[in-house]
Order: C-alpha cells, then sequence, then structure tokens
C-alpha cells in the first residue's frame, strides 16, 4: 500500500480532489441539449526513453518517501540538482510554491489526523511552524497571491476558525474567532479578501478580520469548492454539485452557469481561465459513476464543449499559462466508445475542443476515483512542459513531457514512491 494514500484522507486535500471527463466535439447551447460536431483527435508517438528536452525551466518540489516516511524533496525540471529538503520522523507532504519561487508551504509534523503548517526557503532553510499556537487539526490553506501572508483553517470537535499569518510567522489573526464555522478559506486576486465558506453559506472578508458580509444568506449553501475570478469581482462555488456564481460584493443575484440539468452528471472540480472568460470543470464524482467528463464552457453558461465523447473516467483539468489548451488525466484510448480499464493517459485538447491528444499511456493496478487524481498533470510556467506521477514501472516517479508528447524524462526513477509533483512559478 502507497504512503501517499494517507493524503486523501488529510482535510486539507478535500477540496482538491477533482473529477472530470471528456469528449471530442460535444457542442451545448446554454439551455439545450448536446448536439455533435466534427473535431480534430490524435494520439502522440508512444512515451520515449528519458531524452533531452527544451526544459521549461525552474524546479519541481514533490513527496517521497524514499528514506522511510514521506519527506519534501525538489529537483530541477531536466532531471539535474534533487535535493531533500526535508529531514523529519514525521511526515511532511503537500507543497505549494510561494508565488515568487522563493519559498514552499507544506503540511508538517503529520501524526495521524495531526499536523501543523510549515513554511521553508527553497532550499530547505529558514523552516517556520506557522500554526505552532493554533490549538486544533489543521486544514486547507493557502498563499496570498502576493506571496506576503498565509490562510489557513484549524478545526476542533464543534469549530473551526479562519486564520491568516504572515509568511514568516509572525502576526497569527483569527478572522472569525470561533463565531462562525470557518471553512476552505480561498485569497482574492488583490491579497485583500478571503472568501470562506462560514456555516452553511459563503462568506467575503478583509484580510484584517473587518467588513464580513455573507454573499449567500442561507438562500443557497456552498459546497467544498470555491474560486475567485481573476478580476476580483466575482466568487464561483459549488452548489449543490452545480457551479454558481456571484459578485464578491454580494450585489446582484446569483448566476448558476451550469446545472447538473444539462448533462444529467453533477459537477467535481473547476477552475476559471486566466482571463476569466471561461471555465473548466469535472463532472460524474458521486460514488458508482464510472463515465466521467471534462467540459469547458464560457463564465455565463453559454457554449458548453466537452473534451471528448468516449464512455470513460476523465478528471484533474489544468489550464495552459496562456488559457489556450488543457490537459487532463484519462481511461482511454484513440478510439471513440473504447475504454481502457487499467491504461491512464495524459492528454492535451484546445480549449475549443479540438485536438485531443494523448501524451502518455501506463498501465495502472487501480484507476478509479481518488487514483486518477494521483496522476494529475501540472504545466510549466511558460506552458511548453508538463509535469506529472506515474506508477509504470511499479513504484511511483515524477516525470516531465514536452507538451507535445515528446521528450518524456524519469526525474526522479527510484524504488520509493515520488508523488504530488508542484512546478515553481515563473522567476
Amino acid at each position: 500500500m502507497h504512503r501517499f494514500a494517507a493524503l486523501i484522507v488529510l482535510p486539507l486535500f478535500a477540496f482538491l480532489t477533482l473529477w472530470l471527463g471528456g469528449g471530442v466535439g460535444r457542442v451545448f447551447t446554454s439551455e439545450s441539449s448536446p448536439t455533435a460536431t466534427s473535431e480534430d483527435s490524435t494520439r502522440a508517438a508512444a512515451p520515449r526513453a528519458p531524452a533531452e528536452t527544451a526544459a521549461g525551466g525552474g524546479k519541481i518540489a514533490f513527496v517521497s518517501d524514499r528514506d522511510g516516511n514521506r519527506e519534501i524533496y525538489v529537483v530541477n525540471a531536466d532531471g539535474s540538482g534533487l535535493s531533500q529538503l526535508t529531514n523529519d520522523l514525521t511526515d511532511d507532504a503537500v507543497p505549494i510554491w510561494s508565488p515568487d519561487g522563493e519559498y514552499l508551504l507544506f503540511t508538517c509534523n503529520i501524526v495521524g489526523e495531526e499536523s501543523d503548517h510549515c513554511v521553508m526557503k527553497a532550499d530547505g532553510s529558514g523552516r517556520v511552524n506557522l500554526t505552532r499556537q493554533v490549538t486544533g487539526r489543521e486544514g486547507d490553506r493557502s498563499w496570498s497571491p502576493d506571496g506576503q501572508r498565509i490562510a489557513v483553517q484549524s478545526y476542533g470537535d464543534k469549530t473551526s476558525n479562519i486564520y491568516v499569518v504572515n509568511a514568516d510567522g509572525s502576526g497569527l489573526t483569527n478572522l472569525t474567532k470561533s463565531e462562525i464555522y470557518g471553512q476552505i478559506p480561498r485569497w482574492s486576486p488583490d491579497s485583500q479578501r478571503l472568501a470562506f465558506r462560514c456555516s452553511r453559506n459563503l462568506c467575503v472578508i478583509n484580510a484584517d478580520g473587518s467588513g464580513l458580509i455573507n454573499l449567500t444568506n442561507d438562500t443557497i449553501h456552498p459546497g467544498e469548492r470555491i474560486a475567485w475570478s481573476p478580476d476580483g469581482h466575482r466568487v464561483a462555488f459549488d452548489c449543490d454539485r452545480d457551479i454558481c456564481v456571484i459578485n464578491a460584493d454580494g450585489s446582484g443575484p446569483v448566476a448558476e452557469p451550469y446545472s447538473r440539468a444539462r448533462t444529467g452528471l453533477p459537477v467535481g472540480g473547476f477552475t476559471w481561465s486566466p482571463d476569466g472568460q471561461r471555465i473548466v470543470f469535472a463532472t460524474g464524482t458521486d460514488i458508482g459513476i464510472r463515465n466521467t467528463y471534462v467540459y469547458v464552457m464560457n463564465a455565463d453558461g453559454s457554449g458548453l464543449i466537452a473534451l471528448g465523447e468516449w464512455p470513460v473516467n476523465d478528471c484533474c483539468p489544468a489550464w495552459s499559462p496562456d488559457g489556450q489548451r488543457v490537459a487532463f488525466v484519462s481511461e482511454r484510448d484513440g478510439t471513440p466508445g473504447i475504454r481502457t480499464d487499467g491504461m491512464i493517459g495524459i492528454y492535451v485538447a484546445n480549449a475549443d475542443g479540438s485536438q485531443v491528444t494523448q501524451l502518455t499511456e501506463v498501465a495502472a493496478v487501480d484507476v478509479y476515483h481518488q487514483r486518477l487524481y494521483e496522476y494529475r498533470p501540472v504545466w510549466s510556467p511558460d506552458g511548453r512542459q508538463i509535469t506529472f506521477a506515474s506508477d509504470t514501472d511499479g513504484d511511483w516517479d515524477i516525470y516531465v513531457i514536452d507538451a507535445d508528447g515528446a521528450g518524456l524524462i524519469n526525474l526522479t526513477n527510484s524504488r520509493a514512491d515520488d508523488y504530488s509533483p508542484v512546478w515553481s512559478p515563473a522567476p
């Protein structure tokens, strides 16, 4: 049993699980049922042995159990410079780069359900425990876009609070003070506000704890996914497994750009495009649903497109940095109507549903539900490469491949399990 399976049960990991599916060329209007169109679908050459590649540059942080427990490591995108950053008796996991790429936020001191949040420099020095003074179990956390502060969730048996702390560990502030049940903090793009789930509502609060606004007022109840639009004017959230959008100042009605009535499937994870004009999302995440899909739509719900027409399991879409393409994980081959149980691939498609290209294909022992997420693709900052974890060799390693399917490299190539890769931001 892989050690990384324990990550799935961590509360901070729950919001990340994305279930997506795909198909080529099914186009929907905002209210109509599917109509077929013709799009290109290609399959890239089979993965090659490690070779030199046009590197996207930067570093990739990941988790490995090669020293007997989970630790944080970093490696250059060309496979050089492998370095162990943590060396603890307890587990460390789930690294997140600071926006400037100088620091890593990670879950530290993991013992059962207990853990802390720590920050260290990208070389492993200067480690600070951000939540040592917080009572309770640590949950979700996120960097402010300006890299100056970190929001964290800490919860107990009957309370859950949102804290903000400076990146150096100073200035720890409880924003919710047990007066409301605060969960899933998400920073606004300008780093001035936080959206979060407040009991059974969606709230926005200033980063200093002032100006609390209840956006939904018991009219609709948010789930576990919250995302600001890139311009900071709107907040998207899952509402009873649909997608809802509301103005961040509380004005105007709640819009519902996606309802499961349109496809018969509930929504999983979703992400705004970099320009805020579109949303990519997953469907079919309920237990027992075997055919899952990846869709792209305009932010108002029009122009719904599925990235494939196979009866497949797809998940984990990720926008390219320029917003023109989507990478995702799929259990399929290149033949419409065929699902390849036990074979997983990384695919890239244009955001309009055309040119679906298979980059990789690997055999897997168990590909259902949570396991698909473990192969999730991560783009390089320049959009030229993708990193992912794969167990094709019997243990989990970190790979990099060019976005056109060329230049596959095994960066770690160890007998241990290496997983959860995250690419450092562009300098």
